[in-house]
């Protein structure tokens, strides 16, 4: 698995706790984008990043977060891309980089390092991650 934003999605437009639900009345749309052909089409990244170590380095993300809000209404983009595992041979399992754009600012990206904890807490680590990067930029 090379991005998990679909628990984003689904964490801010259909559960969101309380200190969310604001964002709910707000929340323009959301790109899932597995493949690098969903990346390119969706997001308007270049074939160069994409395959650019898998897709999977800040660059991406923080093309990803700055081509959603292009392409949308927002006001606020976030993207997310790694590893949650297993990993192949020669990518580190746990790695994962976000990105928050925001319209007239400069983008924020974060590199983290869950290590191989599994698939699911390296995705509930990240979303954690997500959501305060979108509680600082609100």
């Amino acid at each position: 698995m090379r991005c998990h934003s679909g628990k984003l999605h689904r964490r801010i437009a259909g559960f969101a706790p309380h200190r969310h639900r604001r964002l709910r009345a707000r929340f323009d749309r959301g790109f899932v984008t597995y493949s690098g052909e969903a990346k390119k089409e969706l997001l308007g990244l270049s074939a160069d990043k994409v395959e650019e170590n898998e897709a999977v380095n800040a660059d991406v993300a923080r093309a990803m977060a700055e081509g959603a809000l292009k392409r949308s209404n927002a006001d606020i983009a976030l993207s997310v891309t790694g590893f949650a595992g297993p990993a192949g041979p020669d990518d580190e399992e746990g790695l994962v980089f976000m990105a928050c754009a925001r319209r007239e600012q400069l983008t924020r990206v974060l590199e983290r390092h869950y290590g191989a904890i599994g698939r699911g807490p390296v995705r509930i680590e990240a979303l954690k991650t997500l959501l305060d990067m979108l509680d600082q930029a609100l």
